[in-house]
C-alpha cells in the first residue's frame, strides 16, 4: 500500500489491468486481499484455458505412440 501511494501515476495507469492497485492506493487492506484472490483466480482460469488444449494434444500423442509400438 505504501508503494501504491508513492507511485500514484503508475497506479492510475495500471489499475484497469490490476484492480487491486486501486484498493492498495486507498489503503484498504481487506479490499487488497479480496482483489488479490480474484486476480489469482483469473490467472489460474487463464492458465487452465491455455494449457488444456495442449494437454489433450499430448494425451493424444501418447495414446498414438502406445498404439503404434504395441
Amino acid at each position: 500500500m505504501a508503494l501504491a501511494s508513492a507511485h500514484d501515476t503508475l497506479v492510475v495507469a495500471l489499475r484497469v489491468q490490476r484492480p487491486l492497485l486501486g484498493a492498495a492506493r486507498g489503503g484498504d487492506a481487506e479490499a487488497v486481499e479480496k482483489a488479490l484472490v480474484q486476480e489469482m483466480e483469473r490467472e489460474r482460469a487463464d492458465d487452465r484455458a491455455h494449457w488444456e488444449p495442449l494437454r489433450r494434444e499430448l494425451a493424444a500423442l501418447r495414446k498414438g505412440a502406445r498404439g503404434a509400438g504395441g
